[in-house]
């Protein structure tokens, strides 16, 4: 540096810089608050399927503490038949459950409900049942 004061030009366009991004910062904290408004208002539906109850009970309390409309199913039919009956934004489903297991579930969700997003809980960890959840 020569010691040389910023010239006016380089002011102003130092504080253009910093003018846009409080008003870039205030219009996306908006944005924000208004995205937070309307999910309080309009809360998405999570299904949670898991044939124990108390872990279907402890996440649908969770879930609904954290402002979601979480609902249960104690079994794959139970789900199907839920879907059938109203909108889900999303399912979450254990894999290791009796008659209809959690990949099953999936192969009959892609015949009923092709949108809807499904996140596997399970605590098997072998590829086949990755590359299983993955189809």
């Amino acid at each position: 540096m020569t010691g040389k004061k910023p010239s006016i030009l380089c002011w102003r366009w130092a504080s253009a810089v910093k003018n846009f991004r409080k008003s870039t910062l205030a219009r996306e904290n908006e944005a924000m608050a208004n995205n937070a408004q309307a999910a309080e208002s309009n809360p998405a539906t999570l299904l949670v399927v898991d044939d124990n109850k108390g872990v279907l009970e402890f996440l649908v309390l969770l879930l609904t503490k954290h402002g979601y409309n979480a609902i249960g199913a104690g079994s794959g039919r139970e789900c199907i038949d839920i879907v059938r009956q109203r909108a889900v934004d999303l399912i979450i489903s254990d894999v290791m459950m009796p008659a209809m297991n959690g990949l099953q579930l999936c192969q009959e969700l892609k015949r009923v409900a092709p949108l809807t997003p499904v996140i596997l809980l399970t605590a098997r960890d072998d590829m086949a049942t990755r590359a299983a959840a993955m189809d």
